[in-house]
């Protein structure tokens, strides 16, 4: 087994984009108030939920009904997953394991067995609820529903979105602040409702969010915005950022989720954006339905599917991100899982990144450092800044504390000369 193959079998990861060590310390109420950047304005919550600019949908219990076309694409991504399968067996230290393994073991049983399955129409049902079910457990959305146990969960949902709002417009350069207080300067409903637009008039795109596969959050005026965008839309923006002068970026990303920085991405570059996700099959089968769902005039290529030469998505098992061309991409991306990994193969993704990425290497991660097993001295969550003297060709640039996320840090890298 090779060195690389060996790493990828010990590669484990939690559920991303949640924080592991939120309620470890004393009451919920509180764990959560430290989450949020701006004071939360119960007062302004209850005036936009009355006046009816903000409703909170929340996941459904109940079956969706899946439309005709979902078929087709539960039957692409049914063949890609059994296609990436198949190459599996060429790599056998690429499984999933660890934390991960378990996760998907506990939550993620309904899919495997409706993908290893025949019933289609089966499939297309349990993906097309999969933001309001265990079928993503750890996944944003999906690991955001804790949250809505009780009436106080609710309200500080809401006061979680607005804060995630706030992030967004003041990384964006349109919300003002002082230098020695959390408020911000929305007080009224008409201030708020002036920002919010002036944000999608500076992103240039409606934040709204695709009405697919159980997606729930905060409408506004009747649009559903789920609290994950606001992090995604940022990460896709600031990677378009850095590729403006080019007229077809191409973006690689390891571990993509269900693809909401990709489907971000082609919302605001439509016309050129060519981004590559890697990641486990299984992974890659429930991005690779949502973009289907969420992008259905877009071109996404699943594993197996002949290559798209214009503006695409394509996903890919993740070992085949070994196989990328010396600066075959514009930007490397990592949000939500080096962190996690075992050394050897986070050094090997950094080892990838500094061979491939042209302008450089884009992280977001947090850096908690939490014991694995705290009866392990040395089974610590990495810290990319111990490990970034791997990268030979590529420097730190710059590092700052994420715009988004208490804990985290972004952190861009790029070549030396």
């Amino acid at each position: 087994m090779s060195r690389r193959t060996d790493a990828l079998r010990r590669l484990g990861r939690p559920s991303r984009g949640v924080r592991r060590n939120e309620g470890r310390r004393g009451s919920p109420s509180s764990d959560r108030a430290r989450m949020l950047f701006y004071e939360p304005n119960p007062g302004l919550r209850t005036d936009l939920i009355r006046a009816g600019v903000l409703k909170l949908r929340l996941p459904t219990a109940e079956a969706v009904a899946v439309p005709s076309g979902a078929l087709e694409n539960a039957e692409r991504v049914r063949a890609a997953y059994r296609s990436a399968a198949a190459e599996a067996i060429e790599h056998p230290g690429s499984s999933p394991s660890g934390q991960w393994d378990m996760l998907i073991a506990r939550s993620y049983g309904d899919l495997t067995r409706a993908l290893e399955g025949d019933d289609v129409q089966l499939l297309a049902s349990t993906l097309e609820r999969m933001f309001s079910s265990p079928t993503t457990a750890g996944l944003s959305m999906g690991g955001e529903v804790g949250y809505l146990s009780d009436e106080a969960g609710r309200d500080f949902y809401v006061d979680w979105w607005i804060d995630g709002l706030y992030c967004l417009a003041s990384y964006l350069g349109l919300l003002r602040e002082a230098m020695d207080t959390a408020k911000s300067p929305i007080d009224s409903v008409a201030s708020f409702e002036a920002l919010y637009a002036a944000v999608g008039e500076r992103l240039g795109v409606d934040p709204g969010f695709p009405d697919v596969c159980g997606a729930w959050g905060i409408e506004v005026h009747g649009t559903l915005v789920p609290r994950t965008s606001w992090r995604h839309l940022h990460a896709a923006h600031a990677m378009l950022d850095e590729t403006a002068s080019l007229r077809a970026p191409r973006i690689v990303e390891v571990g993509g989720g269900f693809g909401g920085v990709a489907y971000w991405a082609e919302r605001l570059r439509p016309e050129a954006i060519r981004y590559a996700i890697y990641d486990f099959p299984i992974m890659n089968a429930v991005a690779g339905y949502f973009l289907l769902r969420a992008l259905p005039s877009s071109s996404v290529v699943l594993h197996g599917e002949p290559a798209a030469p214009g503006p695409h998505i394509a996903l890919l098992p993740s070992w085949r991100v070994f196989e990328e061309p010396d600066l075959g991409a514009d930007i490397a991306f990592n949000q939500d899982s080096l962190p996690e990994m075992p050394r050897e193969a986070a050094v090997q993704y950094l080892e990838v990144f500094d061979r491939v990425a042209r302008i450089g290497f884009y992280s977001e991660n947090q850096e908690d450092a939490h014991p694995g097993d705290p009866t392990v001295a040395d089974s610590a969550q990495l810290r990319l800044p111990d490990l970034d003297h791997v990268m030979r060709r590529l420097k730190r640039a710059s590092r700052h504390r994420a715009w988004m996320r208490r804990g985290y840090f972004e952190t861009f890298y790029r070549p030396e000369t």
